[in-house]
């Protein structure tokens, strides 16, 4: 499985509910965003996708976050912003932009909090070619 990552970051700002139930004060993070992209071949031109094309999308995206109030947009399932929400939030965006080969998406709001979000496996249209390739 081959597979590429680009990454991008944003400078944002949210609260999230705590523990007791309360919402923290909003306050600031550099979230980094990682994309990963995973292929079982390599297209006509020996890639994935094209980095550029990626990277570029990628940072499109970002930018409608950047220097704002996460707790300002839509988010799935109408949750607050946390790390594992906007993970997904990045990982459809990048599906409808036309990367079908996404398979992770990694969101880090602060040193040593990470959230992922990855593709249902034995739903990737790619999960059959994996498991016949090797059967």
């Amino acid at each position: 499985m081959y597979i590429i990552q680009v990454e991008t970051c944003f400078n944002a700002m949210h609260s999230v509910h705590l523990p007791s139930g309360e919402i923290e004060p909003s306050h600031g993070h550099d979230w980094r965003v990682r994309v990963r992209l995973a292929s079982p071949e390599l297209n006509d031109t020996g890639m994935v996708a094209d980095f550029v094309q990626l990277q570029q999308k990628l940072e499109n995206i970002a930018a409608a976050l950047h220097h704002g109030d996460l707790n300002a947009f839509s988010w799935p399932g109408n949750h607050l912003p946390t790390a594992e929400v906007i993970a997904r939030w990045f990982f459809d965006r990048m599906v409808e932009a036309g990367f079908d080969q996404i398979s992770e998406v990694e969101v880090r709001e602060a040193p040593g909090c990470v959230a992922f979000y990855r593709r249902d496996s034995s739903r990737h249209p790619l999960a059959a070619v994996s498991r016949k390739q090797t059967d």
